[in-house]
C-alpha cells in the first residue's frame, strides 16, 4: 500500500480514494438488493413469528401480575395497551417488508454495465467531482449536472450517463477551474476511514456469503430452523394464554 502511494500525488491520490470509496458504495447497494432478493422473505417471516412471541409473552406476563395481585383482569383494556407497546416493532416490520418488496424490484445489473457505468463515472468524477473541483458547487450548471451523473450512476442508468458525459464535456469546455484542497492529507486519511468502514460493515461485508453457495444455503436453514422455533414456541405461548383465559377461579372483569 505505501508503494502505491508513492506512485501518486496527494491530489491524485485524494482523487482515487473519492472515486473508489463511490464504487464500493455503489458496490453495496448491489449486495443489499441481492442479500433481500435471496433472504429478505425469510427475514421478514422470522422477525414477524418473534413479534408475535414478544405480543404474547406480554400478555401472559400481564395476566399474570394481575393474578399475583388478586385483581380483576380487564381483557380488553390489556389487550389495547399491548399493541400500544408494540406500535415500534409493528412500525420496524413494515418497513423490513417494504424493503424486500423493494430490493425484489431491483436491478441487478451485468459485469459488462457495471464496468462500463464504473469507467464513464470514473471519467465524469475525475473533471466534476465537487470535493475535488469546488467549482462545481458555485455553478448552477454543473451542480445540476453532478446530480443528474449521481443519481444515473445510482440508478444504474447507463444511457444516461453516457449522454451526460457529453454535456459535462460541453460544459466544461473553456473553463480553466481551479483546483485547491485544503488539508488534503487530513481528507486523504478521513475518505480511507470511510472506506474500511464500508468494507467491513453490512451491507458489504455480505458479499463472501453471496459469493459462496454453501455459505447461502446453510444460512436459508438457519433462517428456516429459527422460523420453526418462533412458531413452535407461538404455539406454546398461544395454548398457555387459552389455559388461564379458562380457569375458572381467575377473575374476569366484564366490559
Amino acid at each position: 500500500m505505501e508503494l502505491e502511494k508513492l506512485k501518486f500525488s496527494p491530489y491524485e491520490q485524494y482523487e482515487e480514494l473519492l472515486i473508489k470509496k463511490e464504487t464500493i458504495r455503489k458496490e453495496s447497494e448491489q449486495i443489499w438488493i441481492q442479500y433481500l432478493s435471496i433472504f429478505g422473505k425469510l427475514i421478514t417471516d422470522v422477525y414477524e413469528a418473534q413479534i408475535e412471541c414478544i405480543r404474547l409473552k406480554k400478555i401472559i406476563s400481564t395476566y399474570q401480575a394481575y393474578i399475583n395481585r388478586g385483581e380483576a383482569i380487564d381483557h380488553q383494556a390489556i389487550y389495547e395497551q399491548i399493541e400500544k407497546e408494540m406500535t415500534a416493532y409493528r412500525l420496524q416490520l413494515e418497513q423490513m417488508i417494504k424493503d424486500t418488496n423493494e430490493a425484489a424490484k431491483g436491478t441487478i445489473i451485468s459485469p459488462l454495465e457495471v464496468r462500463n457505468i464504473k469507467v464513464l463515472y470514473r471519467r465524469i468524477a475525475k473533471r466534476l467531482h465537487p470535493d475535488m473541483h469546488p467549482d462545481t458547487n458555485k455553478q448552477e450548471v454543473l451542480k445540476e449536472l453532478w446530480s443528474r451523473v449521481q443519481m444515473a450512476y445510482h440508478t444504474n442508468d447507463l444511457k444516461e450517463i453516457s449522454e451526460l458525459e457529453v454535456l459535462v464535456n460541453k460544459a466544461l469546455k473553456d473553463q480553466n477551474m481551479q483546483v485547491e484542497i485544503p488539508n488534503i492529507e487530513e481528507k486523504i486519511q478521513m475518505v480511507e476511514d470511510e472506506i474500511d468502514s464500508i468494507i467491513h460493515n453490512e451491507p458489504y461485508a455480505l458479499k463472501s456469503l453471496l459469493e459462496d453457495s454453501a455459505k447461502r444455503s446453510e444460512k436459508k436453514n438457519e433462517l428456516q430452523e429459527q422460523l420453526k422455533a418462533f412458531q413452535k414456541y407461538q404455539k406454546e405461548l398461544q395454548s398457555h394464554i387459552e389455559e388461564l383465559e379458562t380457569k375458572e377461579n381467575i377473575p374476569w372483569q366484564m366490559n
